[in-house]
């Protein structure tokens, strides 16, 4: 038995805990995994231990229970060739607070060759009472699924605004 939970996951920290094993306890060094959400800004991952990730200016906060990113006076811009400002590989939900932008336009030669603003293999879901502007090379916003506005306003610049395959 063991007096510390262990949860399995490839991507691990170390810790310790105290194991009795037949007869003995043993104190041990473990791997314990910390769990890590499919949702990033830019190449940072949103984990249980980093639910909040700090903008050029504002913040971005994770809820896992509803699945909800909320932006608050969120800017982020990345130019280098191949980002991308969010990236979500399960449903989510994304709320508006205040002035929002996310500029990821590096000007390639050919569009289709640029940078995405927003890109989900899931639906998307956006709302709040705030905004949010994109600026990017090929996609402002993709989806392999549904792509949902309700009451957030949502303004985009890019070769091809918004595009959801659902």
């Amino acid at each position: 038995e063991s007096d510390t939970a262990l949860k399995s996951h490839k991507n691990c920290t170390v810790g310790e805990g105290k194991f009795l094993v037949h007869w003995k306890t043993v104190t041990a060094t473990f791997k314990v995994a910390i769990e890590r959400y499919d949702v990033w800004i830019g190449n940072e991952q949103f984990t249980e231990e980093t639910l909040t990730i700090e903008g050029d200016e504002g913040k971005a906060t994770y809820n896992p229970d509803t699945n909800t990113l909320t932006l608050d006076n969120f800017t982020y811009s990345d130019t280098e060739w191949g980002a991308s400002g969010i990236f979500s590989g399960i449903p989510l939900n994304i709320v508006l607070n205040g002035e929002n932008s996310i500029d990821v336009a590096s000007y390639p030669e050919f569009p289709e060759d640029g940078n995405v603003g927003i890109f989900s293999v899931c639906s998307i879901a956006f709302s709040g009472s705030g905004s949010l502007y994109i600026n990017a090379d090929y996609y402002g916003i993709i989806s392999e699924e549904d792509i949902m506005f309700d009451g957030a306003e949502v303004a985009v610049d890019a070769y091809d605004c918004i595009c959801a395959w659902g």
